[in-house]
């Protein structure tokens, strides 16, 4: 007796918990679930409904009106992927049911599935001939597969069966515009207006084309009567923000971040509120929102974040990195955390581990555009060129609009010399920016690196029209006379330069090249030493100021600006062999050794010190020594290119295994793709390795970059003997033999052994 009642009362308990019966009837419960289902959507219960809905599902997984209420409720929450999902078998389960294929479709008219928005509104269209909603659809969808005129007639339709509803002059606006019909896509926005005066919707598309032609004044006017109309619409509250921010009238904006705020459950909004206070630097209201935002279970993350990025802006690295440690404790794989990680990183100089926290965003989600263009970053940062330019080209292919990635990647090509991909790169970011100037410079960049300075000069000459006044515009132009041999048109670009930008770097290092070639290294001396006095840790200011020094014989001063590019930059292949040649200019090799000595006890897992020591070994001929401390830094750093390319020569020239001398060789041809020096080491050890076609091509580029040095030449003389082509390789030698040294007698030897024929 006592077991009956106990299962009668868990069978009350369940109706008054869940509202459902004890049928077993799986018509009966699949209609409980969702009828209590739809009382819970109606008291704004979502996650409550869903829970019914999907228990309705399990009852009857062909329950098609669960299932388009299901996607309702996952749209009211957010999750926007799961809603998708849900229209779409709802609509194949509901044939005959408009509004299931009006919403199916629509889904897929904003994913840019055309063909199929375009089938579910004729479906729509059979079962509700006269649906306004479903001839949009229709009209939108053949639009969006480029048909403008058959979407116009699809359209006007629309406006027909419905000349009172302004949804139908709103589309057909859109859709005359697309066409190019400017007065009377404004006319048609006008009408949705006049016909619905309330309508939101109707307001807000007038809005858009009225401020997509400038006349910002009556969208505004527009903006605000629709706010007037629907104060806590979320759409008219957004546009509103975008509005004024884009209009250089922050404070105009607070109000409307405030509304859309308002809602605790929309977090991505009180995030947005708390960017506002911080880009108006008003702190105080950006901690104490974002502290409480932190303490919610949604807000956790982002907000923490957020704070993290405002610690480290107030030097207190410290601080930031906690926060951020504490969103990666709790989720690991939090894309946002480890990119925020990155780029504090990055900043820092702190490139390895700026690279391990991105190249960890990218695994954790392969498709994040930001993880790749992140990662590319890093890579170039760390003159991993091959590598950066490969992520960004994944970038690139994720998000082909994204004009800021395009610019970063022609940067890339250009720093590894593919210039006619890097102009491509460049024209892609222009073709998606069509206004930047930033794109339009890139442009010109890659033609003047490809040598078209016809063209260069066509793309320069409206930008000086269009901003006189912008530095890097007059810098641009300064190059591009340096190139024309108009050496006095060029300074005089520079100087204008430097008067709207003093300090524009690239405006200084042509000043520099010309104050040295017209033999008055003073002026560059002294512009150097003022700027370095306020920007003391600019590598290139530093660099040439080190040549200028250098220049003057001021040894001490050049020794000192060297040391300081090193302590920034251990991998500047360029500053070592600047400081070599310092050196021997002083013939000070021994002192310079014994201070490097101390400084690599000092630091004994420093590269920098170990390098500059094995590089002063090497210069003195103790080449035991030099080897044993190149392979130390190597030990310190297996990446390390200056070390790995000085050791991977000596290994090749019988100083250690040849395979092991190509693995340390590529290592440096990767990491410092720019330089002849490296390209010349890999080319000779593929000439070792009888390796003949990988030869000439590194070979070539070694020439290429340094057409007179004539160690490469004998060297791209021996590729090109070994591959078959005497004409080339008599070519070759006969540059190298034409000027002394150190191997001279083997260029002389090699260039004798060729056929006399040719042959």
């Amino acid at each position: 007796m006592m077991s009956k009642m106990t299962a009668g009362l868990g069978c009350v308990v369940l109706v008054l918990s869940m509202s459902v019966g004890c049928s077993k009837d799986p018509a009966v419960v699949r209609q409980q679930y969702y009828d209590s289902a739809t009382k819970l959507m109606a008291d704004k219960k979502y996650d409550d409904a869903i829970v019914q809905l999907r228990n309705a599902l399990k009852a009857d997984p062909k329950f098609g009106e669960a299932r388009l209420k299901l996607a309702e409720a996952y749209a009211e929450t957010g999750d926007t992927r799961r809603a998708v999902q849900e229209y779409i078998r709802a609509a194949d389960l509901l044939p005959g049911n408009a509004d299931a294929q009006i919403k199916a479709g629509s889904v897929m008219l904003l994913s840019g599935r055309f063909e199929e928005a375009r089938s579910r509104a004729e479906k729509a269209l059979q079962a509700d001939p006269k649906s306004l909603d479903a001839r949009i659809l229709l009209g939108n969808a053949i639009a969006g597969s480029k048909d403008i005129d058959g979407a116009l007639k699809e359209l006007e339709e629309a406006v027909a069966l419905s000349p009172s509803e302004s949804r139908g002059y709103t589309a057909l606006g859109a859709a005359q515009l697309a066409k190019g019909q400017a007065d009377v896509a404004e006319a048609t926005f006008r009408k949705a207006v006049e016909v619905q005066p309330s309508a939101v919707p109707a307001r807000l598309a007038l809005a858009n084309f009225l401020w997509s032609t400038n006349r910002r004044d009556e969208a505004l006017a527009e903006l605000q009567q629709a706010s007037r109309l629907e104060p806590n619409n979320k759409l008219v509250n957004r546009a509103l923000v975008t509005f004024n921010l884009a209009t250089g009238n922050a404070a105009a904006a607070e109000p409307y971040l405030k509304a859309l705020a308002a809602d605790p459950k929309d977090v991505a909004s009180r995030i947005a509120l708390g960017d506002y206070y911080l880009r108006l630097n008003k702190l105080k209201e950006a901690r104490e929102l974002l502290n409480a935002l932190a303490k919610e279970k949604e807000g956790f993350g982002p907000a923490r974040l957020k704070l993290a990025g405002l610690a480290f802006a107030e030097k207190n690295p410290t601080e930031a990195y906690r926060l951020v440690d504490e969103v990666l404790k709790q989720s690991p794989k939090s894309v946002d955390a480890l990119l925020v990680k990155s780029r504090m990183l990055r900043a820092e100089g702190k490139a390895k581990e700026a690279l391990a926290a991105a190249t960890a965003a990218t695994a954790a989600q392969p498709e994040s555009v930001a993880a790749h263009y992140e990662r590319g970053l890093a890579e170039l940062d760390l003159s991993m060129l091959t590598e950066g330019v490969k992520s960004l080209r994944e970038a690139v292919r994720l998000n082909p609009k994204a004009a800021a990635i395009h610019l970063q990647l022609a940067n890339a090509l250009l720093r590894q010399r593919e210039f006619g991909a890097a102009l491509v790169a460049a024209e892609d970011a222009l073709r998606n920016a069509p206004q930047d100037a930033t794109a339009h410079l890139m442009v010109a960049r890659a033609q003047m690196a490809a040598g078209d300075l016809k063209a260069a000069a066509a793309t320069l000459a409206p930008l000086q029209k269009q901003f006189p006044d912008v530095a890097i515009v007059s810098s641009q132009l300064g190059s591009l006379r340096l190139l024309q041999r108009d050496v006095a048109g060029a300074r005089q670009a520079f100087e204008r330069a430097l008067q709207l930008e003093p300090g524009q770097v690239d405006a200084v290092q042509g000043l520099s090249l010309i104050d040295v070639a017209e033999r008055k290294p003073e002026q560059a001396v002294a512009r150097l030493e003022a700027l370095l006095a306020k920007d003391p840790d600019n590598v290139r200011y530093l660099q040439l100021a080190a040549r200028s020094y250098m220049t003057t014989r001021n040894f001490d001063k050049a020794e000192k600006a060297l040391r300081r590019v090193l302590a920034l930059d251990t991998n500047n292949l360029e500053t070592y062999g600047l400081l070599g040649q310092l050196y021997l200019m002083q013939n000070k090799a021994d002192q310079a050794l014994k201070e490097y000595e101390a400084l690599s006890r000092q630091q004994p897992s420093a590269v920098g010190p170990h390098t500059v020591v094995a590089m002063l070994l090497q210069s003195m001929n103790r080449l035991d020594e030099a080897q044993k401390r190149y392979e130390r830094v190597i030990e310190i750093d297996r990446e390390a290119p200056v070390a790995a390319n000085n050791l991977a020569w000596m290994y090749a020239e019988g100083r250690g295994n040849i395979d092991v001398a190509l693995q340390l060789a590529q290592t440096a041809r990767r990491r410092l793709p720019n330089e002849a020096a490296v390209a010349d080491t890999l080319g000779w050890i593929y000439v070792k390795k009888q390796q003949y076609p990988q030869a000439v091509r590194e070979l070539t580029e070694a020439v290429a970059k340094d057409p007179d040095n004539p160690e490469y030449q004998y060297h791209l003389g021996e590729a090109y003997k070994g591959s078959g082509d005497i004409p080339k390789a008599r070519a070759a030698l006969q540059k190298a033999v034409a000027r002394p040294f150190a191997a001279s007698d083997a260029a002389r030897k090699a260039l004798a052994s060729l056929p006399a024929s040719g042959n």
